[in-house]
């Protein structure tokens, strides 16, 4: 069975960490669409102009961010929360919430 533990900073400044028992499969496949959707949005351009890149990116993480709350129980865990407590130093290669990613696709 999977699991997921998330660790943020509260507003307090305190860490609280949220664990997640159990993720269906059915997320895994919404994923799947979610990402395919996104993608093709930035590839269905108008031909000799170039997708940009960066909102490609940003348009990316922010939906993985929205998916990864998603998959908790816990109503605390939200896009907010997430982005405002998950140290910027965990952002860029292997970052948190792509081995959460990796752990269900």
């Amino acid at each position: 069975m999977t699991q997921i533990k998330l660790i943020l900073r509260q507003k307090n400044g305190q860490f609280k960490t949220f664990i997640q028992e159990f993720i269906p499969y059915r997320k895994r496949l919404e994923y799947i669409k979610l990402e395919a959707d996104l993608l093709s949005k930035y590839e269905n351009v108008d031909d000799g102009v170039k997708p940009d890149e960066d909102a490609k990116r940003l348009s990316l993480q922010e939906m993985q961010v929205d998916f990864v709350a998603s998959l908790f129980e816990d109503k605390s865990v939200t896009k907010n929360a997430i982005l405002d407590g998950l140290d910027s130093e965990n952002i860029g290669g292997t970052t948190l919430l792509g081995l959460i990613l990796l752990m269900i696709l």
